[in-house]
């Protein structure tokens, strides 16, 4: 597990770099969520943050450089849905429909403008979540954690 971690704070040092700090604010403290997101057909990997509780701004940036800003929101059934756009053009929508209780990790769907499907995982403790999730849970998203944390 400590590898896996240590995997991932790589990946998430690495895509942001330095200049990628002052484009995706770090999460340091209560309030905000580290989160992944994978590309199917493509295999891209964007990481990023996200702040708020119940609704608040969303930054990511890509492994090939695309930056995306947006913002998310709880509704009153819990279901979290966001909304976002990236600087090469493509918009989009999510939802996140499922909650792990045990590492507190949302996980969900999105497309964008284009019709491209995109999977999502945000939480606190995503190297946990994917070092423990089933692997045919992860198998849907055809980007395996290996990649997540390796891109």
């Amino acid at each position: 597990m400590a590898a896996i971690r240590a995997l991932f704070e790589a990946a998430f040092s690495g895509l942001l770099g330095t200049a990628g700090v002052a484009e995706v604010p770090a999460c340091t403290g209560q309030g905000c969520s580290s989160f992944a997101a994978c590309v199917p057909d493509t295999r891209e990997l964007i990481v990023g943050t996200s702040f708020g509780r119940d609704s608040g701004p969303i930054y990511a940036k890509s492994d090939s450089g695309t930056f995306c800003t947006g913002d998310w929101r709880r509704t009153v059934m819990g279901i979290g849905v966001a909304q976002f756009t990236c600087d090469d053009g493509r918009q989009g929508q999510a939802v996140y429909t499922w909650l792990d209780p045990d590492t507190g990790t949302a996980t969900g769907t999105g497309r964008f403008n284009n019709g491209t499907l995109v999977r999502f995982w945000s939480g606190n403790d995503l190297a946990r979540y994917f070092s423990s999730a089933d692997p045919a849970d992860l198998a849907v998203a055809d980007c395996t954690p290996a990649e997540l944390f390796m891109s």
